[in-house]
């Protein structure tokens, strides 16, 4: 991604980058992040996180015409499929509560596609979750055989693999968060950043009074990630690696205005009504913020953390020489320790 941005030559902003002209057709508009990161913060202030992830393609669901470029089987299917949750959150007593975006990218041959982050009730998420996704697969009304079988599910079941290419249908297995309950906002940020990789790289955004474009905060500030590994004795080994935030490219032209939105319930007339205060900080983006001493204080973390678990590793050893009793308790104290470290780090990240 080419991230130098084109730079202002006159006003008070010469030097600086330029902001882009808007171009819906290519990208994401500040407008289009706006409405997504809105909605978002205001589904959860009233109390109904967006924590089901979903993908529905429009090609070959019902009434759907290959080779047909126009826009209105586009507008026509977004809405069939809109209406249906609407209908369902309705017959269920569920609050209407989602945000969507539909992508055309140019390459890789899945056509017009919809990604929605909805809200569903925790305590009865999987019957929900299974009742969504049939109310969907009917209302797409696609032929069994686009639903193709993984390796792994053809060898269990004993039928013979067949090829998916695509899936018209996918509805994640389980809520966003749910092993680690008190980190639901991370995940489901993570799949709306997802959503807004439409964005345009030139964006400008205004950050610590100084502009930069949405690319260059992307490359500038990059995210800690932990991964695990196990090794040959069988000890969990971490080591943090970086990682940019989000990789920003055109996600090709849907041919409708609105190709991005969220339920009544979210809108603008919603929140205006309720007196939120719209966010205009597009920071959110980037997996780290513009905030170094964040980044500072987890690289001081994860020193400290090698250095303790470096120590409790060789009392874990010296202790394995007066019983196997002893050693799992020190074992289990580096669980701890390790555990407090990751819950820093999701806070800080």
């Amino acid at each position: 991604m080419n991230c130098a941005p084109l730079l202002s030559r006159r006003g008070p902003t010469a030097g600086t980058p330029m902001t882009p002209v808007a171009d819906p057709s290519r990208y994401l508009t500040g407008r289009h992040l706006h409405e997504l990161r809105n909605a978002f913060l205001f589904a959860e202030k009233q109390g109904w996180p967006l924590n089901t992830w979903i993908a529905v393609n429009f090609r070959g669901s019902h009434g759907w015409v290959q080779g047909d470029r126009g826009a209105g089987q586009v507008r026509r299917a977004r809405n069939r499929f809109i209406k249906a949750i609407r209908d369902w959150c309705q017959r269920n007593s569920i609050p209407h509560a989602f945000v969507y975006v539909v992508e055309n990218p140019p390459q890789g041959g899945r056509g017009p596609h919809m990604h929605i982050l909805q809200h569903l009730p925790q305590d009865n998420w999987l019957a929900l979750r299974d009742s969504l996704y049939l109310q969907l697969r009917s209302t797409g009304a696609w032929a069994d055989h686009e639903f193709g079988f993984s390796k792994q599910q053809a060898l269990q079941g004993g039928e013979r693999e067949r090829p998916a290419k695509w899936r018209p249908l996918f509805m994640h297995a389980e809520p966003l968060g749910n092993h680690v309950p008190w980190d639901w906002q991370r995940e489901a940020l993570k799949r709306l950043r997802y959503m807004a990789k439409g964005a345009n790289p030139q964006e400008v955004v205004l950050v610590n009074g100084e502009r930069l474009t949405l690319g260059q905060l992307g490359e500038r500030y990059l995210g800690f990630h932990t991964k695990r590994t196990l090794d040959d004795n069988g000890i969990v080994r971490e080591t943090v690696v970086l990682r940019p935030g989000v990789n920003l490219a055109p996600q090709g032209d849907p041919r409708i205005k609105k190709r991005v939105g969220s339920s009544r319930e979210l809108g603008q007339a919603a929140r205006r009504e309720f007196g939120w205060n719209e966010v205009h900080d597009l920071r959110w983006l980037c997996r780290m913020l513009y905030i170094s001493v964040r980044a500072n204080d987890m690289v001081e973390a994860l020193r400290k953390h090698n250095a303790r678990l470096k120590q409790q590793e060789l009392e874990s050893a010296r202790l394995n020489h007066a019983g196997p009793e002893n050693a799992q308790i020190a074992f289990g104290c580096a669980s701890v320790v390790r555990n407090e470290v990751l819950l820093f780090l999701d806070i800080a990240a």
